[in-house]
């Protein structure tokens, strides 16, 4: 699980289910890594310091000393997270997964 509790700057959802990319990224992610696009699964990058700092413009140069992005692949639905703080990751018991029906 990965918990941004401190608040996120700007969150963007990408609907890719029936157009996939040849680099399965849409076009604001290109700076990401994608070494490991042929895998199959949930992939997932971050980008430290990330010039998308610039797209909040002024107000965001005054809030924000630096933007981290935290872009997630999934089957179909991409998300691309900016944040100003360090999400807290913690791995889930077998308990705390969810049941599928």
């Amino acid at each position: 699980m990965i918990e941004f509790s401190h608040g996120i700057v700007g969150l963007f959802m990408f609907d890719e289910t029936t157009d996939r990319t040849a680099i399965h990224s849409p076009e604001n992610t290109l700076a990401f890594d994608h070494s490991m696009s042929d895998s199959d699964g949930c992939e997932a990058w971050v980008e430290e310091n990330s010039p998308r700092k610039a797209l909040y413009g002024e107000l965001g140069e005054l809030l924000y000393e630096k933007i981290d992005s935290y872009y997630f692949e999934g089957q179909s639905i991409n998300f691309l997270i900016d944040t100003n703080k360090t999400p807290t990751f913690k791995k889930l018991s077998q308990e705390e997964l969810p049941k599928w029906a």
